[in-house]
């Protein structure tokens, strides 16, 4: 992904281990991961808080470059970061908003199962027959 937000693949902007990396190399403090990074913006580290909205943004062009290809009703963030708000949801909002193809963009909305929940949908496609029926009674307490 190219253009104002970010230069190289999406994952060195937004996945925890990018985060991290981008936050490394722009300060030459080695974190190992995004938490450490969120923890320092919220210490009012400028580096971190810049890591951060600049990781907000790449994800919410990619967000509306998606809605452009697939047309959803809904965008449904999910993971560590996907789920944590703070410095990195605002960004992505507002640019999803922005550069959104759509005068109406869909809402974005957090994974209900939390940070664990593309884990647990990724296990479900490798289910033989007859699973959504066991997610089913799973996720209704049954």
């Amino acid at each position: 992904m190219t253009g104002a937000f970010c230069d190289g693949p999406l994952r060195e902007y937004v996945s925890g281990a990018g985060i991290a990396a981008r936050y490394t190399a722009a300060t030459g403090a080695e974190v190992a991961e995004a938490r450490e990074v969120v923890r320092r913006a919220a210490s009012g580290d400028g580096a971190a808080r810049e890591v951060l909205i600049t990781a907000g943004r790449a994800l919410g062009t990619a967000l509306a470059w998606t809605v452009s290809l697939l047309d959803p009703e809904a965008v449904v963030m999910g993971g560590g970061l996907g789920t944590s708000g703070g410095l990195l949801d605002e960004p992505a909002r507002s640019t999803f908003a922005v550069r959104s193809p759509r005068p109406d963009p869909p809402p974005i909305r957090y994974a209900q199962l939390g940070p664990g929940s593309g884990l647990l949908g990724a296990a479900l496609t490798r289910k033989p027959a007859g699973s959504a029926a066991r997610h089913q009674r799973w996720t209704e307490g049954g």
